[in-house]
């Protein structure tokens, strides 16, 4: 879904991937997806190392990540 996206992303041998975003972006994002009950981590989450610039995204069932991705799409392109 990243590579259809054109998002620059990282994927992991763990159980979540990251996607980079412009700085500017992803406070909004994150703040975005928490209030449709999607968390994810960034910078800015308290206890987690996570890489500059990204968000990192647990994957999860096929029905959760296409739910994700369709509320990722409404802020992204907004």
């Amino acid at each position: 879904q990243c590579q259809k996206r054109n998002l620059i992303f990282e994927n992991t041998e763990a159980n979540f991937f990251h996607i980079f975003l412009d700085s500017q972006k992803v406070n909004k994002i994150k703040n975005f997806l928490k209030r449709k009950k999607i968390l994810v981590k960034s910078k800015y989450s308290k206890g987690f190392s996570v890489m500059k610039n990204s968000i990192r995204m647990t994957y999860g069932s096929t029905k959760q990540m296409r739910y994700f991705f369709k509320q990722f799409d409404k802020i992204y392109y907004s």
